[in-house]
């Protein structure tokens, strides 16, 4: 299983589209789980369609739940119940023409406050605050690791939103690279270079001196956290 992040901490680039697409045709040959990251949910709202997507909301069947369920010990790790199985088929009110246009691609939605989430993230701690800085940053891996998703997908493609906070060093920490789209123009490639910095030596090295200086043990370590981030391209 390959899993992918579309990052770029300036926005209006085309990380959503891009992650559409992207998985989409993906998808036409292999099993595609793709996940919407960021609170402002646009790409949850264009797969899924307003009504659908206030209806997984309402249900708290987002992305939110891997997140809420640190900073809120009553709330448990969700597990596959957060994902929409062939959510073009289902957008469409499971219209037949629809069913078979991208089978193999399933989605978990966002929701705005996920936002909120993020600062009660920043701000929880729980007993030793080396390992709960760890946890808090594995938090997408370990529920990767208990829907069994590296023997249900092929690829996981998150569409992150513009910034490098917990919850972007979520999906950064579970893929094994990541894709950086830009707009052609000064504004938007200037910080590129900064950004591949920023991830292999601020995000990378400090989850490596999380894991060691908090003593993390094998069975603490979630199976789908790649080690150090590669960058393809």
């Amino acid at each position: 299983m390959k899993k992918v992040s579309v990052i770029n901490f300036k926005g209006g680039v085309g990380k959503t589209t891009l992650s559409l697409h992207l998985a989409a045709h993906l998808a036409k040959d292999h099993r595609v789980l793709l996940i919407d990251v960021d609170h402002q949910s646009s790409l949850s709202i264009v797969v899924l369609g307003a009504t659908l997507w206030e209806a997984r909301v309402k249900e708290q069947k987002t992305i939110n739940r891997v997140f809420e369920s640190f900073c809120n010990r009553k709330i448990p790790m969700p597990g596959k119940e957060i994902i929409v199985k062939n959510p073009i088929f289902e957008r469409h009110k499971r219209r037949s023409y629809y069913e078979n246009r991208y089978p193999k691609l399933d989605f978990v939605s966002a929701q705005f406050e996920l936002d909120d989430t993020e600062i009660d993230l920043a701000s929880t701690s729980y007993g030793n605050p080396l390992l709960s800085e760890w946890q808090k940053r594995t938090l997408l891996s370990e529920w990767l690791d208990s829907i069994d998703a590296s023997n249900t997908y092929d690829y996981v493609i998150f569409d992150c939103p513009p910034a490098t906070k917990i919850v972007s060093q979520n999906t950064l920490v579970a893929s094994d690279s990541f894709v950086i789209p830009v707009i052609p123009d000064d504004l938007s490639s200037r910080g590129v270079t900064h950004f591949r910095g920023l991830v292999q030596l601020k995000i990378d090295e400090k989850l490596a001196y999380l894991k060691k200086t908090a003593n993390v043990g094998t069975c603490q370590s979630p199976v789908d956290r790649f080690p150090m981030i590669r960058v393809k391209g």
